[in-house]
């Protein structure tokens, strides 16, 4: 029995300004991080010139941009006072109850090719380079709800 993601998640979309003047230090979670050892940048506010969208512990980035490469990221060990931010290419799922779903299966479950698969299909663009799929897309999607100790 498989669950809609609904039920389970709500994306988040807190953005983060970044001032131009701040030397304060941000956990930065992008594509060149997750590519490369799938770990975050450590940069200077200032540093960052673009809008991105607050995270928390618990949260499951889920790339809409080339679903084709698969980048579904959980959010774990961050300091309570730490700055922690993304890029807008990612959809920031954050479980409803964490009670009732782990972030590190929710992760596997989206990075399985049953969820995959019908997502890859939904995608829209005029080049191969660029493929989107709309956050709403990937929420439509379901997964196996099993009880917490089994996740």
């Amino acid at each position: 029995m498989t669950t809609p993601l609904t039920e389970l998640v709500s994306i988040c979309t807190d953005s983060f300004r970044p001032s131009e003047n701040s030397a304060r230090k941000v956990s930065l979670f992008s594509f060149a991080a997750f590519d490369g050892a799938k770990c975050p940048e450590e940069t200077a506010e200032r540093e960052i010139k673009s809008n991105k969208t607050r995270i928390q512990n618990g949260d499951v980035l889920f790339a809409k941009l080339n679903p084709r490469i698969p980048r579904v990221w959980p959010i774990h060990d961050l300091e309570d006072s730490a700055t922690a931010v993304c890029s807008t290419e990612f959809v920031v799922l954050r479980p409803q109850n964490r009670a009732e779903v782990d972030s590190d299966y929710l992760s596997y479950m989206l990075g399985a090719p049953q969820f995959l698969t019908p997502i890859q299909r939904l995608v829209s663009s005029s080049t191969k380079s660029h493929q989107r799929v709309k956050p709403a897309q990937i929420t439509e999607g379901s997964i196996p709800k099993r009880p917490l100790k089994e996740q």
